[in-house]
């Protein structure tokens, strides 16, 4: 009976340990996707605001060609 105590409570232990292991893994592998996700956005704001800092350079040009400066 001892022994039968002894592995059930082993074996609660252990899946303890195992379920804490699991759950860390899941948060890593999300913190993983937002860091992924945070990267993607960047890279997209820095490609709006060049296009938009071309359309103004282009916009600027186009005036100046058309006050004959």
């Amino acid at each position: 009976m001892k022994l039968f105590i002894t592995i059930a409570l082993a074996m609660t232990l252990s899946a303890c340990g195992l379920e804490s292991a699991g759950g860390a893994a899941a948060a890593a592998k999300m913190q993983a996707q937002q860091a992924k996700q945070g990267q993607q956005t960047i890279e997209n704001v820095k490609a709006n605001l060049d296009a938009s800092m071309q359309a103004a350079r282009e916009s600027q040009r186009k005036a100046e060609d058309r006050d004959g400066r």
